[in-house]
């Protein structure tokens, strides 16, 4: 005889704190009938909206990748732009004087330097940012079945 007690610890997976999971019986089949081809047409409503699901959660993790990649490129820029202009400020500012020019056109020279480096990282953001469309949610949902020509 098994008492509730021994029921319990009968249910529990051997060497686990946890109970056992239960097996789950097979999917009862719809019988013919309005109810059956009801129940049918839910099941294939349920299987495309969680196709759907998928396809937008695998597309927010891409596009929150994308987002953490150009905030790093933000930070990493913002802290080459300060150090650049502090390093090459000084070094360049310095040759350039040192080649008879005036000292106003030797920081015009590190600014536009520095202009230019602070564009790379523009078109970079500007690149990433392509990932936060959800192109493929957007073409499934409007019906489209292929992706345009020019991606």
């Amino acid at each position: 005889m098994t008492t509730a007690t021994g029921a319990n610890e009968g249910a529990r997976a051997s060497g686990y704190s946890e109970p056992a999971p239960r097996m789950q019986s097979a999917p009862a089949s719809h019988g013919p009938g309005v109810m059956g081809e009801i129940s049918g047409a839910f099941s294939a409503a349920q299987r495309a909206v969680s196709g759907y699901v998928d396809l937008i959660v695998l597309e927010a993790r891409r596009a929150g990748m994308s987002l953490i990649w150009m905030v790093a490129l933000g930070f990493g820029a913002a802290i080459l732009g300060v150090t650049a202009w502090m390093g090459l400020s000084l070094m360049l500012a310095l040759w350039i004087m040192e080649l008879g020019l005036s000292p106003i056109l030797a920081v015009l020279i590190v600014v536009v330097a520095n202009l230019a480096g602070a564009a790379g990282a523009v078109y970079a953001c500007i690149k990433f940012s392509k990932d936060l469309m959800f192109t493929a949610s957007r073409r499934q949902l409007s019906g489209h079945a292929s992706p345009p020509a020019d991606a």
